[in-house]
Parts: C-alpha cells; structure tokens; sequence
C-alpha cells in the first residue's frame, strides 16, 4: 500500500512536470529525427512520449552493389540472420545477410529444362526450412524455390470443381503469400474480394478464409433500394475491401491488414485478434471529422515477439505498434525525403528488435533501432510473459521514469500487484491507466477476501442482537426502560422546566412557521403521492390533474431531484460503470441538459395538444410530465451506491435496472399524456412522436438563429475594422 502511495504521487508530479519533460525530450530527438511518438489517452486524445526508434541507417541498391532498387515490392527477414527483398521492377529476388551483404540475386530459375524469369514479384516469404515463396505477379502464379534458388513447384492459378467459386476467365495476380507452419499457402491476389485464397499444403487450391464484411453507406441501402432494376444493373457494385497485406505469427496464426483493420485468422477464417485495450488497433483516431483528414492505411503487418505486431500506414507514413492485447505501444516515422521518413512505404518486417522499413518510391530501406524507452517497454512485457512479475514492475517503473503518462505501465504494476496478491494497490494502479477489466478482478479478489474476513463476525454479532432482542422483548423490559428513562428525565429537568417547554408560542411569532410548515408538509405528500402515480398511473395522473392531489412545487422539487440525480449519477457511478470525464464535469451544462430537453417537451408537447383539441394545460403537463421521471430517481440514486460494489461480470443487473427505470419513465410518459389530454394510444403515441420532431425543429432553428446572429457579428466587425484601417 505504501509502495502504490509513493507511486500515486510520483505519477502527480510525473504528470505535472510531463509536459515540460516530452517537450524537452521532442526537442532533444527533433534535431535528430523528424517524427514524434505518441499515443492515445483514454479520451482518444494523442499524448507526446519518448522516442521509441530512431532510425539508424539507410541501405539502397548502389550501397549493395547491384544497381538502384526499383519499384520494390516486399521484404522479408527469415530467423535473425537473413534478408530477402522482392525487387519488383527489377523482376529480382535479392537475399542479403545480417552484415547486409548481397548473398545471391534471383532473377530465373530452371523448370524442365526451360529458364524461367519473374515477372513483377510483388511478394515473398520464407519458411523456417529455407524454402522461398515468391507471388510472381506478372506470370499469374506462386513460384517455390529452395534456398540455393532452385525450383521446388510452381503453384499455378486455382482450380477447382465448384461452380462459381472461381471463374477460369478471371485475371490471376498473386500479390501477397504466406505460409504457415502446417504448409498452409495464403495468398492475397488482386482483384479477389472473397478473402485470403487458401492453398493446401500440396498446392491444390481449398478455397477462401476471412472474407471482409461488406460495409456499404447508409446513402448506398437507400438508393438500391428506390431505384428501378435498370437502375441498380447499372449501378457499381458494393465489393468488400481487399486486403493489402499478411504474416504468420510465432503461434501460426495469419494476421491481415485492409484499410485501417487488422484480423488475426485460424484456419477457417474465424477472426481471433483481442481488442481490449482502449481503442481498436486502427492507426490514427479522430481523423474523420476533418474533411481534410483521412483514415489510415495498412500497407504491411509484421509480426513480432510476445504476440506483439507492427502494422506500416501508408496515408501518413507512421509505423503503429501493437501489443498483444491491442494497446498502442508507440508510433514513429512519416512522409517525407529526410532520414526517418518515406515517400512511399511499402512494406515493414523486424530482425531482432531492430525494424526494417522498405520504401518503394526511393528505392531503399530504413533500419530503425530501439530506444531505451523502447527497451524497457519490450523488457517489461518479456518478463511478465516469463513469470518473472518483481522484474516486470521494475522495468514498468523504468518506463514511468521516462514517460510518466504512459497508462500501459500503470497497467503492467498493476499486474505485478494482482499477481503478487496485493489488490487494494492493483485496483488503485489499474484505475490510473483506466482498465476496467483489470480492475474489476481485483476488486472481486479483495471483495472476496473481506467477505472471508469479516463475515463470521459480522453473523455472530447479528445473531447476539437478535437473541438479545428476542430476550428484551419477552420479558417485558422495553416498557420499563421506557418509564425508567421518562421518570429520570423529570427528576433531573423538574416540574416548572416542563411546563415552560409546553407553553404555547405567542400566536404572532407561530403564524408564519405555522403557514411554512403546512407548505412543506403539502410538498412532501405531494413528492409522497408520487410514489402512487408510478405503480396506479391512469388513476394517478386522473387525479394529479382534476383533484390535484400534488401542487405545482412538488413537480418542481421532483424535477430538481433528477437533476440532481443525474449530476450524481455522472459524477459518483462506480469506475466501472462511469465512462464521463468527471475532472470535466460543470453542473450548470449537466442541469441545462435535463431542464432544456424536459422545457421543450413540456412546450411543444401543450402547443401540438393546443392544436389536436388536447385537454391538458400547460401546468398539467409539466406537473405529469415531472411525476413520469420519479423512477429516474428511485432507481438511479441506489445504483449509484451499487456500481461501487459490484464487478464487471455483475454489471448486466446494473443496466438491468437502468434500462427498466428509462422505459418506465417513457412509458409513464405516454401514459400521463393520454390520460391528461383524454386521448387513446393511438393519438397519444402520434403526439409523442410529433413532439419529439417539433422538438429537434425547436434546436435547429435556435442553432440556426445563433448562427446567423454569429455571422452577422462577425460582418460587423469585418466592417468596423475596414472602415478603421481606410481611414
């Protein structure tokens, strides 16, 4: 505990002086790279970090001896000690070892009897046996070859019996492979949307696995299904996206990229890549609502140690890697001819910890190196997958020292601790870095722990009272503590004393707490009767408006107390139910939005009734309207008080019970309408939804209005500083 304290206020001063720190650090490193690190808090908001990689050299074709690179296509390093680039415009294999010297260059290869020559090899990639895989674009085929460059097999276009599955008249272009240990051949081929093409192990085609959804817009439904059958043969088919690039992870799984998306496929297809940590591996965020900005693009996925992967996006030239569990661990590089930057990124693969960028533009390669940031992130989580969990938290320790808001180290500690059985400070790390999964384990721990605890004394002291209770009770003795206490209190107070306490008030000074008393008492058993009209609504609201059973500052108090209920509900739900900012939270914006969306019913709701012969006054709306949110409040307030006690894997009651309070609300809110207004369901229910239009016509003519008041200010001022600068 004491250690999770220590740790809770260096990560305050941590925070305080981070800013200046990265900021010093990105200085630092921008004299020397042109590309800062960042991640994304929970807020989906980037935060500077440390450099991760700094690039260490570039290697291009002249440097090697064998002419400009053209146009390459692909990279792959084969165990720790063998390079291999397919060369594309080149038509060439080039093999290079670690000291990035040329081993061989492979342009042809020998098929009975006959030289055979690639034509655009677009992809490649090598087996633990040696043996080479090379998607010979051009020549619409996959060419085998062993180590030495001879040929194996050529793996032609698929065949297969069944109909429509591929057509013998469609274009054949490999350009991805891989294989997985098994002697699976995945290939990815232009032009085919099916998914990943599956070649069994003796090159006989098994057809596809990991077929992307088709995801078309909501403009795109809407016209196929208005338009006529001329019409929609004439229109562009909606086609799945392809995917641009694949590996094969240490445990056999394919992992592939299209778009902004990463899958992780087993042998059938079925997609196995976790995502729990606070966005979805999908490169930049919050780059859709500017227009100017687009999403990433995954040109290539490596595969790396501890289940870890580097995915290479083209659109910003940024290299995001991954976690196992798909928490963002850093981000480097970028668009540009500077070192460390690329023109055209094509593909990305890892020797050792070293990274190895291929840039199909300029021809050459970028050989990137880890930091010590990078080091102890990569330490840390090799010593946690190793059992080693003192280690792991020193090297989690090491980073908070160089990035004290990086959460995925508050996380590690916290696993250390959950681990070494100190939950009380896991909870405490794992809220720091907002995991709520983890968090909910050690709360359930440490919930279970006290319930051990403390539950055998807490029976017995209760059963003591109940006997002690039953005995006080069966003797009689109640009553005559009671006198006993009374006589007591006459001995010791006196006679006078009494009588003085039973004058009454003179009637001046009684009259006006007389008239506040009978006023809070009428509130209150109106706020009482609430409690009626919630469980007899027809008879409740009936009476709520002919014998007005609650006046109107009972209303008023029950739509203050869900105000008030929805303050505390955003500012005090359990952590892991509470998604809000509550560092940000400004109860005059949290009350407007009750009382601005309650205020607009309440008017558009009595103008449309105005207008279809309704019954209800405006008062009565408001009064009836108010009563229907009391579940709000009776429900809302005690799950406050829940959410703090309850896990994760307990949390389907917890919205349970808010969805039955928000759909009683509704549903008492019709019900009052029909019944002040004396319609029947049918009216009642076009009303509503004729309310709810008028409603979001009411904001948009005030956006509206607001805008053209700004613009006409904004003219104003335009003017006024013209007028001053001509004269």
């Amino acid at each position: 505990m004491v250690r999770v304290r220590r740790l809770c206020r260096a990560a305050l001063v941590g925070s305080a002086i981070s800013v200046v720190l990265v900021a010093c650090l990105s200085m630092s490193y921008a004299s020397t790279v042109p590309y800062r690190n960042y991640v994304y808090n929970v807020w989906g908001k980037p935060v500077l970090c440390p450099q991760a990689y700094l690039p260490d050299f570039v290697v291009d074709g002249v440097q090697l001896g064998i002419g400009p690179l053209k146009n390459p296509g692909d990279l792959f390093v084969a165990g720790s000690d063998s390079i291999y680039v397919a060369d594309s415009g080149n038509n060439r294999i080039v093999c290079l070892d670690a000291e990035w010297n040329v081993t061989a260059v492979i342009d042809s290869f020998v098929d009975q009897g006959q030289v055979q020559r690639f034509a655009n090899p677009s992809g490649i990639f090598v087996t633990e046996s040696g043996s080479i895989y090379v998607a010979d674009q051009g020549n619409s085929r996959i060419v085998e070859l062993r180590s030495d460059g001879s040929l194996v097999r050529v793996i032609g276009a698929p065949r297969t019996d069944a109909e429509g599955v591929f057509s013998e008249n469609t274009p054949y272009a490999p350009m991805r492979v891989a294989v997985n240990p098994l002697g699976r051949i995945f290939v990815i081929a232009r032009h085919v949307y099916e998914g990943l093409m599956q070649f069994g192990a003796d090159g006989d085609f098994e057809g596809f696995v990991g077929a992307p959804r088709v995801q078309p817009s909501v403009a795109d439904i809407f016209w196929q299904k208005i338009a006529s059958v001329q019409q929609r043969e004439r229109m562009t088919l909606i086609l799945p996206a392809q995917y641009n690039s694949l590996d094969v992870d240490a445990k056999g799984f394919v992992l592939a990229c299209e778009k902004n998306l990463i899958r992780r496929l087993n042998s059938t297809g079925t997609d196995l890549l976790r995502t729990s940590g606070l966005f979805p591996p999908q490169g930049d965020l919050n780059v859709s609502s500017d227009p100017d900005e687009v999403p990433s693009l995954f040109v290539d996925i490596a595969a790396r140690e501890l289940g870890m992967y580097s995915v290479l996006d083209r659109t910003r030239g940024h290299v995001f890697t991954y976690d196992s569990n798909g928490n963002l661990l850093y981000t480097f590089g970028g668009i540009g001819y500077l070192l460390g930057q690329f023109r055209a990124p094509a593909a990305i693969d890892s020797i050792g910890e070293k990274l190895l960028v291929l840039d199909s533009q300029l021809g050459r390669i970028t050989v990137f190196r880890p930091t010590e940031y990078a080091r102890y992130i990569h330490a840390a989580m090799r010593a946690y997958n190793d059992g080693h969990y003192l280690l792991s938290e020193q090297m989690w320790r090491e980073v908070l020292r160089l990035n004290a808001n990086f959460d995925l180290a508050y996380k590690g500690i916290g696993k250390a601790y959950l681990r070494e059985g100190d939950y009380r400070s896991a909870m405490q790390l794992f809220r720091l870095s907002h995991d709520r999964s983890g968090y909910s384990e050690a709360f359930r721990m440490l919930r279970y722990e006290a319930i051990s605890r403390y539950l055998g004394p807490l029976l017995t002291v209760s059963v003591l009272g109940l006997v002690a209770l039953y005995v006080f009770r069966a003797f009689g003795l109640a009553p005559r503590l009671k006198g006993f206490l009374r006589r007591r209190r006459v001995s010791e107070a006196g006679v006078d004393s009494l009588e003085q306490d039973q004058t009454p008030v003179a009637s001046g000074i009684r009259q006006p707490w007389t008239s506040l008393a009978r006023g809070i008492r009428e509130i209150g058993s109106g706020l009482s009767y609430s409690l009626y009209v919630i469980f007899h609504p027809f008879e409740g609201f009936w009476s709520l408006k002919h014998e007005r059973k609650a006046p109107l500052a009972s209303a008023i108090c029950m739509l203050v107390a869900v105000v008030i209920t929805y303050i505390v509900v955003r500012q005090y739900t359990g952590f892991l139910f509470n998604f809000s900012d509550s560092s940000k939270l400004n109860v005059v914006v949290e009350a407007l939005s009750v009382l601005v969306p309650f205020a607009l019913w309440c008017l558009v709701n009595w103008a449309l009734t105005t207008l279809m012969d309704g019954k209800g006054t405006l008062s009565d709306i408001f009064t009836a309207s108010a009563f229907a949110l009391t579940p709000l409040v009776l429900i809302n307030l005690p799950l406050v008080v829940i959410s703090n006690v309850i896990t994760l894997e307990e949390g389907g009651y917890y919205y349970l019970f808010l969805t039955v309070a928000v759909l009683w609300s509704v549903t008492l809110l019709l019900l009052g309408s029909m019944t002040i207004h004396d319609y029947d369901l049918a009216k009642t229910t076009l009303t509503a939804v004729l309310t709810a239009i008028g409603m979001g016509s009411v904001l948009f003519i005030g956006l509206l209005g607001v805008s053209l008041v700004d613009a006409i200010a904004q003219l104003v001022r335009d003017l006024y500083v013209e007028i001053v600068l001509r004269v």
